[in-house]
C-alpha cells in the first residue's frame, strides 16, 4: 500500500506540476528564440542598408559629387541663392583647407568673378557652361543626350581639354549632372589642383569645382559618412577596414572589439561570408575594392535580447500569476466549506487536464511550426519568382526576332524596294516605318548612286567606313553563284581575308544581331535590298538600336501586359545604365531602387519584407542573362502569405475547437452514464432514511451498476422484513407508561440494532403487589431477538 501511495503522489507531481511547468517554459523559450531570430534578421537587413549607402559614396568621385550637389541644391532653393552660394563656398574652403577651387556663373552663363577662383580662360569656361546647359536641358526632358554623338560637343572637346584636362572624354560629360550615386566627379587632369572636376547647372547659377589631388585617396567619404552615422544613439556603427595595413577605422569601440573586427575582416577576405557573429558583436561586411572593406557592427548586449533571460523573466511572471490564481481559489474554498464537485464536474476537470497537456505541447511548438510554414511559403514564392523572371528574360530574343520580322514584312510587301532603286519620294514610307520602330540610327545605302540616306538625325557610324563596307558587300553578293565563305581557323587569317569579313556581314542579312561597327555593340538589322534570288541587290538597309534603347522598348511594350496576367505578382524592371525603373509609378520608391542597385553586384537578392508605400512585399531580384544590362524584380504581396497563414491558423483553431466540443459531448454522455445510477442509488438511500422500505430503484442495463442496484433492492427488501420483525418485537413489550396506585412507571427498550435480546414487563399479582420483569438474551441483533 505504501508503494502504491508513493506512486500515486509521484504521478501527481509529474503530470500535475513538472510536465505542465516544463511545457510552459518550453513554449515561452520557443517564442523568445523565434523573436531573437526575427530581430537578428531585421538588424542584418538594416545593417545591409547602411552599408549600401556607405558603399555608394565611399569613393572620392562619388563622395565629392554627392556632397557638392546636395549642398548647392539647398543654396539654390534658399530665398537668396547667390548669398547662400557664397556662404556655402566659404564653408567648403574652410572644411577642406582651401583645396577646393570654384568657378561660378549666373543663369545667363556670365561668370561671377567675386565667387570664382579662376578668372582666366573665360571663353573655354563659358563654352563648358553652354555644353552643361545643353546636357541639363536634355536631362530635364528625360531625353538623355549621348555626348559622344553630339557634333557640337565632339567638335569642341579638344578645346575643353586644354583647360579641364587632357583625359576629358565626351561620353563622361553627363556624369556630374546625374543625381546621387549615379553621378560622379571626373578625373580628367594630372594637375595637382584639378584632381577631380565637377560641375552642375541649377536654376539660379552654374558651379564648376576643382578638387585638389591631396584630398584624394584618403577615404574622406568613408570617414565623414561614418562620423555622421556613428552618433551616441546609433545602434549600428559603420567603419572600414584597410587591407594594406590591417587597420580598423572610424568606429567608437575599445581596442578589444577593434582587434576582433580586424580578425573577422581577415576571415571575411578568405571566406567571403558577409555576416559574422561572435559572443560580443554582430558584423556585416561589404568589400568595395581590393584595398577596402566596409562593415557595420552592433554590440550584441545592446542590440540583441537574451532569449534565456527573457524566457526566465516571462516564466517567473507566469508562475507568479498562477500562484495568485491558486491562492485566490484556495481562499474562496475556505469560505465555501460545503463546496464539493459532482462526479460530472470531476470528470470534466479530468478531461480538461488530460487534453490540456497535449494542447500545451501544441502551443509550445506552434511558434516554430508557423514560422517554418511562413518561411517555406516564402521560399516557394522566391523559387516561383526566379522561374518567372528567367522566363521573362528568355523572351527578349523572341522580341528581337519579332522586330526583325516587322521590318522584313514591310520590305517584302513594297514592290519598289524589291525591284529597283527608289526615288526620294519612294523612300519616305520606309523612313516613316523605321522611325516608328524608334531606332537610334537608320541608313539606306544606294549602291548605284554611292549615296547613304540617313533615316535618323543621329549619326554615330563613320559614314565613310559604312560606304566602303556596303559597296564591297554588294559587289561580293551580286557575283552570280556567291557562296558564303567558311571561317578560317585562326583570327589572323580571318581578319586578313577581305572576303571572309564581308561574308560575316552578309550572313546577318534580314536579322537583328549584336554588331560593332566602331561605336560599340548595337543591335543591328542588315538587309540587302532588291531581287536577292537573282543576286541583283541595289542597296543595303541598316537599322541600329543601342542595347539599352531596345531593352527599354521591350520593357515599355511588355510590362503592363505581363503585370496584368501575373496578378498578384508584379514585375519591376530597371535599366542599369540610368537606373530607370519600370513601371513609372515605382520610379521614386527608394527601397525598390536600393534593392535593384545591390542586385547589380550580387546577381540575386531575395527580400521577404520589402516595404513599398506602406505595403509589405516578398521581393526576388536578379540580373538578366539575355537582358544583360537590366535588373529584373518580382514582387509578391506579403499580406497574402500572412492571410494564408491566418487561414491555416483558423483552420487549426477550428479543428481544435470542434475536437474540444466533441470531447465535451463525450464527457457529458459518459458522465451521464456514470452519474444516473449513482443518482438513483442516492435517491434510494434517502427513501430508506424515511423508512420507505417499499421503494425500489428502477435500472435495466445489465452492467456493474445494474448488479449493484440489484443488490441494493434486495437489501431494501430484507430491511423491510426486518422492520416487520421489529414491529412484532415492539408489540410484545408493554406500554411505556403505567400507573399502579400512587406509583407511576416508565420503561423503554432501545435496541443496539433494529432488534435485540432485551425484554421487560410489569404487572400486579393477586395480592396487589407490583411485579417487574426484565431479561437479556446473550448477544444482539436478530438471533438474540428470536431467542427472546
Amino acid at each position: 500500500m505504501r508503494d502504491f501511495w508513493l506512486l500515486k503522489w509521484l504521478a501527481r507531481l509529474v503530470y500535475g506540476i513538472v510536465l505542465p511547468t516544463y511545457l510552459l517554459f518550453f513554449s515561452i523559450s520557443s517564442h523568445y528564440h523565434i523573436q531573437l531570430e526575427r530581430q537578428r534578421t531585421g538588424l542584418i537587413e538594416a545593417m545591409g542598408h547602411r552599408l549600401d549607402y556607405l558603399a555608394n559614396y565611399y569613393s572620392d568621385e562619388k563622395f565629392f559629387h554627392s556632397l557638392l550637389q546636395e549642398n548647392f541644391a539647398r543654396a539654390d532653393k534658399s530665398s537668396q541663392p547667390i548669398a547662400g552660394l557664397e556662404k556655402m563656398i566659404a564653408g567648403f574652403k574652410r572644411k577642406f583647407d582651401q583645396k577646393l577651387r570654384f568657378v561660378v556663373a549666373d543663369s545667363r552663363c556670365n561668370i561671377i568673378k567675386s565667387l570664382s577662383d579662376e578668372k582666366r580662360y573665360s571663353y573655354v569656361i563659358r563654352l563648358m557652361l553652354e555644353i552643361v546647359e545643353r546636357l541639363h536641358l536634355h536631362l530635364q526632358k528625360r531625353q538623355p543626350l549621348v555626348p559622344e554623338t553630339d557634333s557640337a560637343i565632339v567638335g569642341k572637346i579638344a578645346l575643353l581639354r586644354t583647360f579641364f584636362g587632357t583625359f576629358l572624354m565626351e561620353k563622361h560629360l553627363n556624369l556630374p549632372l546625374l543625381k546621387g550615386y549615379l553621378g560622379s566627379c571626373l578625373r580628367a587632369s594630372q594637375e595637382v589642383d584639378k584632381g577631380l572636376i565637377w560641375y552642375q547647372k541649377y536654376d539660379n547659377f552654374f558651379v564648376i569645382c576643382f578638387v585638389n589631388k591631396s584630398l584624394l585617396n584618403r577615404e574622406l567619404g568613408a570617414r565623414m559618412i561614418c562620423a555622421a552615422q556613428n552618433h551616441d544613439k546609433a545602434l549600428q556603427k559603420l567603419g572600414f577596414y584597410k587591407v594594406e595595413d590591417f587597420s580598423v577605422n572610424s568606429v567608437p569601440f575599445d581596442e578589444s572589439i577593434k582587434t576582433e573586427i580586424a580578425y573577422r575582416a581577415r576571415e571575411f577576405a578568405l571566406s567571403a561570408l558577409p555576416t559574422v557573429e561572435s559572443d560580443k558583436i554582430l558584423l556585416v561586411f561589404r568589400q568595395v575594392s581590393p584595398k577596402l572593406v566596409l562593415f557595420s557592427c552592433i554590440e550584441k548586449k545592446q542590440g540583441l535580447t537574451d532569449p534565456v533571460q527573457e524566457s526566465e523573466r516571462a516564466f517567473l511572471q507566469s508562475l507568479k500569476w498562477v500562484a495568485i490564481i491558486l491562492f485566490v481559489g484556495y481562499c474562496y474554498f475556505l469560505r465555501q466549506r460545503d463546496f464539493y464537485l459532482t462526479i460530472r464536474q470531476k470528470m470534466l476537470l479530468l478531461f480538461l487536464f488530460a487534453n490540456g497537456l497535449p494542447l500545451l505541447i501544441l502551443v509550445s511548438t506552434g511558434y516554430e511550426f508557423f514560422e517554418q510554414k511562413k518561411q517555406t511559403m516564402i521560399n516557394s514564392i522566391n523559387n516561383q519568382s526566379a522561374r518567372f523572371l528567367k522566363d521573362y528574360d528568355n523572351r527578349f530574343p523572341s522580341y528581337i526576332s519579332a522586330l526583325s520580322g516587322q521590318l522584313n514584312n514591310f520590305i517584302e510587301k513594297d514592290p519598289v524596294l524589291n525591284s529597283r532603286v527608289p526615288e526620294n519620294s519612294e523612300i519616305k514610307p520606309l523612313k516613316n516605318f523605321v522611325a516608328g520602330l524608334k531606332p537610334d540610327e537608320g541608313y539606306l545605302f544606294l549602291g548605284e548612286k554611292d549615296l547613304i540616306v540617313n533615316l535618323k538625325d543621329e549619326v554615330v557610324f563613320s559614314l565613310g567606313f559604312l560606304r566602303d563596307l556596303f559597296r564591297n558587300a554588294l559587289a561580293l553578293f551580286n557575283e552570280s553563284g556567291f557562296v558564303y565563305k567558311e571561317r578560317k581557323k585562326t583570327s589572323l587569317e580571318m581578319i586578313s581575308d577581305e572576303t571572309a569579313v564581308f561574308s560575316d556581314f552578309l550572313e546577318s542579312n534580314d536579322k537583328i544581331f549584336l554588331q560593332n561597327y566602331g561605336s560599340g555593340n548595337r543591335w543591328t538589322y542588315v538587309r540587302l535590298m532588291g531581287n536577292l534570288g537573282e543576286y541583283k541587290s541595289w542597296g543595303v538597309l541598316v537599322v541600329t538600336w543601342k542595347p539599352e534603347t531596345i531593352m527599354r522598348r521591350f520593357f515599355a511594350e511588355s510590362i503592363d501586359r505581363v503585370n496584368s496576367g501575373i496578378w498578384p505578382r508584379r514585375l519591376v524592371l530597371m535599366d542599369n545604365e540610368t537606373e530607370t525603373v519600370f513601371p513609372a509609378e515605382l520610379s521614386n520608391e527608394g527601397s525598390v531602387r536600393r534593392i535593384m542597385h545591390r542586385t547589380k553586384s550580387r546577381k540575386l537578392i531575395n527580400e521577404q519584407n520589402l516595404e513599398i508605400a506602406g505595403k509589405k512585399w516578398v521581393a526576388s531580384s536578379m540580373t538578366g542573362m539575355e537582358l544583360s544590362n537590366a535588373v529584373l524584380m518580382s514582387l509578391f504581396p506579403l499580406d497574402l502569405v500572412e492571410q494564408s497563414l491566418k487561414s491555416l491558423f483558423y483552420q487549426i483553431g477550428l479543428a481544435v475547437f470542434v475536437s474540444f466540443v466533441f470531447m465535451l459531448l463525450i464527457v457529458k454522455l459518459y458522465s451521464g452514464y456514470f452519474a444516473q445510477p449513482l443518482q438513483l442509488l442516492s435517491t434510494g438511500v434517502s427513501e430508506i432514511g424515511r423508512r420507505n422500505f417499499d421503494f425500489r430503484v428502477e435500472y435495466e442495463p445489465e452492467n456493474e451498476f445494474g448488479t449493484l442496484i440489484k443488490g441494493f433492492n434486495e437489501a431494501v427488501s430484507g430491511m423491510k422484513e426486518l422492520a416487520v420483525g421489529t414491529a412484532v418485537q415492539e408489540s410484545l413489550l408493554p406500554a411505556e407508561h403505567a400507573r399502579f396506585g400512587r406509583m407511576k412507571l416508565f420503561a423503554r427498550s432501545i435496541f443496539m440494532n433494529r432488534m435485540g435480546g432485551d425484554y421487560f414487563d410489569y404487572f400486579s399479582n393477586r395480592g396487589g403487589a407490583l411485579t417487574l420483569f426484565f431479561g437479556d438474551v446473550a448477544g444482539h441483533g436478530i438471533p438474540a431477538a428470536i431467542a427472546m
